[in-house]
């Protein structure tokens, strides 16, 4: 098994055991830096949401960041069972809340609307379009919400879905970094 591993200050250095599975592809140590760079103090204070958490370690790093509080969707009850260990030994379960449903399910169920999100899919995902579409037009985004969409280089997406526009995009060898800003 190898580990989740916070890169900033507070919990830094600290690794949490994850389960290890082909279908998981974490978060690089190098994309996650430049994407917390890119979003800089954006996330103090932020309400987050991380879909298709995988591990929990981009949330993680959130609230490690000053983010306010997480909301995890994964549907693999072996990650939900590694996110909430992980949650539970950093002593961060009163700023989380672990909902193990599919993205779709939880675009319809949740209600709140947050600040910043994650999505980090199967690179082979083909329902990313439909799935920022609806994000786009959700409760979930409001304006100055941002959006972080971590993807495959290969995968083309659109300028804008709905609400949501592309304000940022960066490469890192075969990972990419969408990010789109709610307007309206």
């Amino acid at each position: 098994m190898s580990g989740v591993r916070v890169i900033s200050a507070g919990f830094a250095g600290m690794t949490k055991r994850r389960v290890t599975r082909s279908k998981v592809r974490p978060t690089t140590q190098l994309v996650k830096g430049a994407m917390f760079s890119i979003l800089g103090e954006h996330v103090r204070n932020a309400r987050v949401l991380d879909l298709y958490a995988g591990t929990g370690s981009l949330g993680i790093e959130a609230i490690n960041r000053g983010a306010e509080s997480v909301d995890f969707v994964e549907h693999n009850h072996k990650q939900c069972q590694q996110i909430e260990s992980s949650v539970e030994a950093l002593g961060l379960m009163s700023k989380c809340r672990i909902y193990r449903i599919k993205v779709a399910r939880a675009l319809k169920l949740l209600k709140e609307d947050y600040g910043l999100l994650f999505l980090d899919p199967p690179y082979d995902d083909d329902s990313i379009d439909s799935v920022m579409s609806e994000l786009g037009k959700s409760t979930l985004i409001r304006l100055g919400s941002l959006v972080v969409l971590e993807h495959s280089k290969r995968r083309d997406l659109a300028s804008s879905y709905n609400s949501l526009s592309l304000v940022k995009n960066r490469t890192y060898g075969d990972s990419c970094l969408s990010v789109y800003a709610g307007g309206s």
